[in-house]
């Protein structure tokens, strides 16, 4: 009966140094002690990828608007169209890498950890 009991104990004793570092956990989470980096990283690329295709829809509606009011040929058109394209897609690259920095900075600054995920 005296080993049952111990052992109750120590149940109770495990049970309760969970629950104390599940509570110290969540109690660092709500304060910002842990940032949550993969959902940044998935926010980000999300983000990216949205600001993209804006922008490339925007600059393609902009260019036709523009080579209607011009009378501007085909070939002018595709060529702007191609190199607007090349300028949006260096600015999201430009954009994206910044981004990775930032993250990275306050990974520092908040955890002083730095995930050892490759570059997306």
């Amino acid at each position: 009966m005296a080993e049952l009991t111990r052992l109750k104990v120590q149940a109770d004793l495990d049970k309760k140094n969970i629950d104390i570092k599940l509570a110290q956990l969540k109690y660092e989470q709500d304060v910002g002690a842990y940032l949550p980096t993969d959902l940044v990283i998935s926010l980000i690329s999300h983000l990216g990828k949205s600001f993209l295709t804006t922008y490339k829809e925007g600059a393609d509606a902009f260019l036709t608007e523009i080579s209607h009011r011009t009378s501007m040929k085909s070939s002018d058109t595709a060529k702007c169209k191609g190199e607007l394209i090349k300028i949006i897609n260096k600015a999201h690259e430009k954009a994206v890498r910044h981004s990775k920095t930032q993250i990275k900075n306050i990974l520092l600054e908040f955890t002083n950890i730095i995930p050892d995920e490759p570059e997306r």
